[in-house]
């Protein structure tokens, strides 16, 4: 896919510049950011770089947008950190509306190819943008210099080479949401394996390396959080809640609840009545 030079900006849209003069701009000029801003962007938005001169992090905060590169297509979520290296070539454009986080950078310390993640940590960076917007703004330039600072260390955080057990954990987060959004289903280790593209005997190595117990009391642990919250805030029987969090037997879920939490159902109850 050939990439052309491309500016079109709606008059929809709306951006919001960082402020990089004084004291408070030094600081983000010196870790090597030429421009920065947050961006609430309508349908039509359109950027195409073909050799761009400098790196770019762009973050997903709502909607989403369309990445090109010479190798294809892919979405831009709610979530999604681009990260594109100074020299590379790439378009991203909007079919709908979609609110991005972005900084252009000059200095190093950045992948040598483009790369999407999920990004949880880049939220961080946003909101201290957000706080620098506000401070300059306001005229309390020692607020904007902290802010300044902030961006600056959680940028270098969030673009980081992260480390194997980083991408693992990402995966099991992915894992954990699938469980939790259909608790009730008779997950086994050999789904949640599956879930995973890993051999059971992988999974439970992974699961107890970084989380200190295997799969399945992973999912045991969700189910009595869950049946813990349902307990305090309802009268539904217990059979009813023993079935909502995947169990048929209330005896075997009364065990297994006064295991992981600590009391049995009804003190809880008691409690919430209390």
């Amino acid at each position: 896919m050939d990439i052309v030079q491309r500016h079109s900006i709606p008059a929809k849209c709306r951006e919001r510049f960082l402020p990089l003069s004084g004291k408070p701009g030094d600081i983000l000029r010196a870790r090597g950011i030429s421009l920065a801003g947050i961006s609430d962007i309508a349908a039509g938005y359109d950027i195409g770089r073909p050799s761009s001169t400098f790196h770019i992090a762009l973050y997903t905060f709502a909607g989403g947008g369309v990445l090109s590169t010479e190798t294809g297509e892919r979405q831009l979520a709610q979530g999604d950190l681009l990260l594109a290296p100074k020299g590379c070539a790439y378009r991203y454009h909007a079919k709908r509306t979609w609110g991005i986080a972005w900084l252009h950078i000059d200095k190093p310390s950045f992948p040598k190819d483009i790369i999407v993640r999920a990004s949880p940590s880049f939220r961080a960076v946003m909101q201290a943008m957000e706080g620098y917007l506000y401070e300059t703004a306001s005229g309390v330039e020692h607020r904007s210099a902290l802010y300044a600072s902030l961006i600056v260390d959680a940028l270098n955080e969030a673009i980081m080479p992260r480390d194997a057990d980083d991408a693992v954990r990402d995966r099991f987060s992915e894992l954990w949401r699938a469980v939790n959004a259909d608790i009730r289903i008779a997950w086994d280790a050999k789904a949640l394996a599956e879930r995973m593209s890993l051999s059971s005997a992988q999974c439970t190595r992974l699961c107890k390396r970084i989380f200190g117990k295997p799969p399945m009391q992973m999912v045991t642990s969700f189910r009595m959080k869950r049946a813990e919250e349902l307990i305090a805030a309802s009268d539904y029987p217990l059979a009813d809640i023993a079935e909502a969090v995947g169990y048929t037997d209330v005896f075997a879920f009364s065990t297994a609840f006064k295991r992981v939490i600590g009391i049995a159902p009804s003190a809880v109850r008691r409690k919430g009545n209390g």
